[in-house]
């Protein structure tokens, strides 16, 4: 085991061979690393009409959910803050009831619930958490996994969806670029989810890959330039800080749809002016990482510049980087100063060797 097999969680990365197996970091960026997603819960909503009901709560339109696409969006305040981001996802419908997921953080559920339980109407939606897990597929080999285990895999662009039922029960397998990285999410119930782990395991050893800690995919991830709600986005962040610098805007958010919660502040930043602070990469060499919220301020006047979110040690760099809140007038290259510790500031993504 590598020195960087041993650090903390969320700080640095390194990989293990075992038995020919290539497993944590090295295994998502070479082969195929399979992620516990211990960070998301699954929501069930149903009723007479809960895509209309879901549709005045979201940023996106989910007109534009297909059986083969999962509509990526984020919940809001009336003031326009996130309560949380997620996909939604067709389900099955019987009958006169409807019904979709949500694949959510889990650290969102309890606002979540307090704002469901204030805006769905349950008439015509009602909704409960669904007890099961989510696996991350992730690396060049992600899709002869897939293909291996489940004879499918979703195709290779963002929110692309495929969906089998095995057992009377449905898996679903959604693309995502989070660890910077093809591959997939794949959901299953309960009933289903030890056995499910226990064939993506088998199957990424047989292709040089194993399993990937949450730690260690967590560096691949910010690498990648994808926040995470809870220390990259919170409720004091509004989409357009978060989504325009990372190129996620038309992703996330619709401008062509009717009313939701927080519609009025999202349209007047978009057409009478601009936030002023973006999300961005910090380049901090040596330096350790710095804690979540961490204060940003100019290097010869101390005045407050932002804050920092997520934090790690980057085998792909060989610094530490971070990404973090920046004022809008601070271009990338710049330097700022993260507490006593100079850094410049970077686009995102992170630029790994060899990209």
């Amino acid at each position: 085991m590598s020195q960087l097999d041993g650090a903390g969680a969320g700080h640095d990365s390194g990989e293990r061979r075992d038995s020919g197996e290539r497993e944590g970091y090295s295994a998502l960026l070479t082969s195929v690393g399979v992620v516990e997603r211990v960070d998301i819960v699954r929501l069930r909503v149903w009723g007479q009409d809960p895509e209309r009901m879901l549709n005045g709560l979201l940023t996106n339109d989910l007109a534009r959910m297909t059986p083969e696409r999962a509509v990526y969006a984020a919940l809001l305040t009336p003031k326009g803050k996130m309560i949380s981001d997620g996909r939604v996802i067709p389900s099955v419908t019987e009958g006169s009831t409807k019904e979709l997921r949500l694949d959510v953080p889990k650290v969102a559920l309890p606002a979540l619930t307090e704002h469901f339980n204030r805006f769905l109407p349950p008439r015509f939606a009602r909704w409960e958490v669904v007890e099961g897990q989510t696996f991350g597929v992730y690396g060049p080999h992600s899709g002869a996994l897939l293909n291996a285990v489940f004879g499918m895999a979703p195709q290779p662009d963002e929110d692309s969806l495929a969906t089998i039922t095995r057992d009377g029960s449905g898996i679903s397998l959604i693309s995502t670029g989070i660890a910077g990285v093809f591959g997939s999410d794949v959901s299953v119930g309960a009933d289903q989810a030890e056995a499910v782990h226990n064939e993506l395991i088998q199957a990424a050893r047989m292709l040089d890959g194993g399993r990937c800690p949450f730690e260690r995919f967590e560096v691949a991830r910010i690498e990648a330039g994808r926040p995470r709600y809870g220390v990259d986005m919170t409720d004091e962040t509004l989409p357009a800080e978060v989504f325009e610098s990372i190129g996620q805007m038309e992703r996330a958010v619709s401008f062509n749809k009717g009313c939701y919660t927080g519609q009025e502040v999202v349209v007047r930043i978009a057409h009478r002016g601009h936030v002023n602070r973006l999300l961005r990469g910090l380049l901090l060499g040596e330096a350790p990482s710095p804690p979540p919220g961490t204060p940003l301020v100019h290097v010869e006047t101390g005045r407050p510049l932002g804050v920092t979110g997520s934090a790690t040690l980057s085998p792909a760099l060989s610094q530490t980087i971070a990404m973090g809140y920046v004022r809008r007038e601070v271009s990338p290259g710049e330097t700022v100063l993260v507490g006593d510790h100079p850094a410049v500031v970077a686009d995102l993504p992170f630029r790994r060797s060899g990209q």
